[in-house]
């Protein structure tokens, strides 16, 4: 998750935990990776729900098992469960899986961003969706390309309806307003 800070050194990325030392931040940029909410969402249902559920018939995922909380098993495994189902959960706020957090309350609840925010002015958003968003990454990492996990091109893509995306828009709001989607 793109607010989850570890202390280690890798790909020449400082990773930090809670125990922030104030000199590292003072003059280093601090870069965020943000998404656009609904191709997250998308992704995630390609992914988690047409893929490893619906195709691959697995059940044995954190993301799948917390709509547990609002269905029951065989509804979820069933053809019945689709993007409203998902939706549905979502706005009842009890849905729990950082696949879907909403990206503005963890930047701004993150303990270590008050604390960056004292000493560091210089955080820059990079949204995903950019044009030149691989090339930039590289960059900053020094890699020839970025390693690819959970590709979903190959899955049948999804069409939202109007009133599915406006939900999406009002579930995920701070997104929207914090990153200026």
């Amino acid at each position: 998750m793109l607010f989850n800070i570890w202390n280690i050194k890798k790909n020449n990325v400082i990773y930090i935990n809670n125990n922030i030392n104030d000199d590292i931040f003072k003059n280093i940029t601090i870069y965020l990776i943000v998404r656009n909410p609904v191709k997250r969402f998308i992704s995630f249902y390609k992914d988690k729900i047409i893929n490893q559920l619906k195709n691959l018939k697995k059940f044995d995922q954190y993301c799948q098992k917390e709509f547990l909380k609002f269905y029951s098993e065989e509804f979820i495994k069933s053809d019945k469960f689709n993007v409203d189902s998902v939706l549905n959960a979502l706005e009842k706020g009890d849905y729990n899986d950082p696949h879907l957090q909403h990206q503005s309350k963890n930047y701004h609840q993150s303990k270590n961003y008050h604390q960056i925010k004292k000493i560091n002015k210089n955080i820059k958003i990079i949204k995903m969706e950019d044009e030149h968003f691989e090339d930039k990454i590289c960059k900053l990492l020094n890699i020839n390309e970025l390693p690819k996990y959970n590709d979903t091109s190959h899955i049948q893509n999804i069409e939202l309806s109007n009133e599915q995306i406006n939900r999406l828009k009002e579930i995920y709001k701070d997104d929207y307003d914090e990153f200026n989607y």
